[in-house]
């Protein structure tokens, strides 16, 4: 059995490789400008492929060619996320009852925003469903996407936007609040901006970005099981 996808054209390597080199450019900016939110490298190359796309009229397919090749690297990244946990499983051991009820208490209130949101704006129903899953890391709202019956491609845009704005504004937010780079940060980042928030605070300290990973990894198990008992 080939787990590997196909081998795009030259083409398909090509925007592959200008996607990465882009995204390493704005890393190098965001990095120059002292890690401020809004030159987040991910919002900078997501704001210039669109751009891209709309001045060349390159079908999005055509763009996509060799992204199959970037998803496959999301398993082992998610995987990787386990040695920050390790190296502060004495601190997450000490705060475990207070991080179980913040993971409860977001992954509850993630999946309520999402309903409310597609009640009150009346957003089709295949929509809400992929709203359900905007608060997972990618790779797991694929599969929960696919399980639901939700547009896979639309649950991964949500993924990402939220994890955007989660950083966007969780930072500010949480430096005006007192908490920059704590556990506390760390969990809300992982439970309401998956993967791009976990990154963000692995970013800015490692206790807060184990706390992250945690309650990323346990916010992608619970709404994978929940979902499917409700909307199957």
């Amino acid at each position: 059995m080939n787990f590997l996808p196909p081998l795009p054209d030259a083409s398909g390597w090509g925007w592959l490789a200008a996607t990465m080199l882009l995204y390493l450019a704005f890393a190098r900016l965001h990095k120059h400008l002292y890690g401020h939110v809004l030159a987040h490298p991910l919002l900078l190359s997501v704001a210039a492929i669109i751009t891209i796309l709309e001045l060349s009229d390159l079908p999005a397919a055509d763009y996509a060619a060799g992204g199959d090749w970037l998803l496959l690297w999301l398993a082992p990244a998610i995987v990787a996320l386990a040695v920050p946990v390790y190296d502060n499983l004495a601190q997450v051991r000490a705060q475990l009852p207070a991080f179980a009820a913040a993971v409860l208490a977001g992954v509850s209130t993630a999946i309520f925003t999402a309903l409310a949101v597609g009640w009150l704006f009346d957003v089709p129903h295949a929509g809400m469903l992929a709203l359900t899953t905007k608060s997972i890391t990618s790779g797991i709202a694929l599969a929960v996407a696919g399980d639901i019956g939700a547009p896979p491609a639309l649950a991964a845009g949500l993924v990402i936007a939220t994890g955007i704005i989660g950083v966007v504004l969780g930072v500010p937010l949480f430096r005006f609040l007192g908490l920059a780079d704590t556990p506390a940060a760390g969990v809300a980042f992982g439970v309401a901006a998956g993967g791009i928030g976990t990154a963000e605070a692995l970013r800015r300290d490692a206790r807060a970005g184990a706390f992250a990973a945690l309650g990323m990894g346990i916010t992608g198990a619970l709404v994978g099981v929940v979902l499917p008992l409700f909307f199957l």
